[in-house]
C-alpha cells in the first residue's frame, strides 16, 4: 500500500490520483487551484488538544474527466 504525504506545492492531480490508483492514502494541505466540488456540509467528527475537527466529502476532478472521491478536513 503506497501512502503519500507532501507539501500543497506538491499536491497535484496527477499526484492524487496515482496514489489512488494503488489503493493508498494521502493527507494534504489544500492547494487553492485545486479543483473539488463538495458533496456535503462539513460535519463534526471529533476533539483533538488543539481544537474541534469537522470533515467534508468532496469530488476531486481530473481535466481528463476522471473523479476521485476524498474527505476534507478542517481542524
Amino acid at each position: 500500500m503506497t501512502n503519500g504525504r507532501a507539501d500543497r506545492n506538491f499536491c497535484t492531480l496527477k499526484f492524487l490520483f496515482g496514489v489512488a490508483t494503488h489503493k493508498g492514502y494521502f493527507i494534504i494541505r489544500q492547494h487553492q487551484t485545486m479543483p473539488w466540488q463538495a458533496t456535503d456540509d462539513f460535519r463534526l467528527v471529533g476533539q483533538s488538544d488543539s481544537g474541534t475537527i469537522f470533515e467534508q466529502n468532496i469530488i476531486l476532478s481530473a481535466d481528463d474527466g476522471q473523479l476521485l472521491k476524498a474527505r476534507r478536513v478542517f481542524a
